[in-house]
């Protein structure tokens, strides 16, 4: 066990859907349960009492369904109001009029 291990009071997991958000979570669950930690039923909750644990699966929820994707998806979703993708650009230095897609290509 690492030093320090016994002072932890939260285990936070963050993991991708990718192509498969149900195999994301099933994964999650099993490594949590070979390491013989407390298992969330669904993601984006608590269990347990003296260390508690917790999963997220990005991107997220849709229609209280889990979505495939990443957290790059989820960041792009957040920014897709292109003035402030242009902005952001212009703030890393990109052309003034840069354009949309050389904007979003470079937050990739």
């Amino acid at each position: 066990m690492l030093t320090g291990y016994e002072q932890v009071k939260t285990i936070v997991i963050a993991r991708d859907a990718e192509n498969n958000s149900t195999a994301a979570v099933d994964n999650v669950k099993c490594s949590l349960q070979l390491a013989a930690l407390p298992v969330p039923n669904n993601p984006f909750e608590y269990v347990g009492n003296s260390l508690r644990v917790a999963f997220m699966i990005f991107p997220g929820y849709e229609n209280q369904t889990l979505t495939v994707g990443t957290l790059e998806d989820l960041c792009l979703e957040i920014i897709k109001d292109r003035s402030l993708i242009r902005g952001l650009a212009e703030a890393k230095g990109l052309p003034k009029r840069v354009g949309e897609q050389q904007a979003v290509n470079f937050f990739k």
